[in-house]
């Protein structure tokens, strides 16, 4: 017999469908509902949010200032806590985020994709406070 080289069809086959598998369970490991791109965009909507809601707070701590001011210098509460607010958080930077204010409710929500978290502030004894949901 003569002495060939080379490989078989056999081979070559195998070695092919087992690139497939592994092409495949690649692109499920990225595409997939658990998927890296995914998980990335989660991530990425959970930042935003993040600075968001930074900002959100410092406006908060700002208007709080503003009312203890107003309370212990003039001795009046006609200042409205959540209203100013509100009107501070339309001209801020949202990070691409939807930012609501419910004045009735005293809550605030900020939304990207599917992450959303909702600020509440209270109003106890006269000791504000702003609380998030997550």
């Amino acid at each position: 017999m003569r002495n060939q080289k080379g490989i078989t069809l056999i081979a070559l086959v195998i070695t092919i469908i087992v690139l497939l598998i592994l092409a495949g369970v690649s692109i499920a490991m990225l595409t997939g509902d658990n998927g890296l791109l995914s998980k990335a965009t989660e991530g990425a909507d959970a930042s935003a949010v993040s600075g968001a809601k930074d900002e959100v707070s410092l406006i908060y701590q700002e208007c709080l200032a503003e009312l203890l001011e107003e309370r212990y210098t003039t001795n009046t509460t006609s200042y409205n806590l959540v209203s100013n607010m509100n009107t501070k958080i339309t001209s801020m930077d949202k990070h691409g985020c939807e930012v609501t204010v419910n004045t009735t409710a005293k809550t605030i929500t900020i939304t990207k994709g599917s992450y959303t978290t909702v600020g509440t502030v209270n109003d106890t004894a006269k000791q504000e406070n702003l609380t998030w949901s997550k």
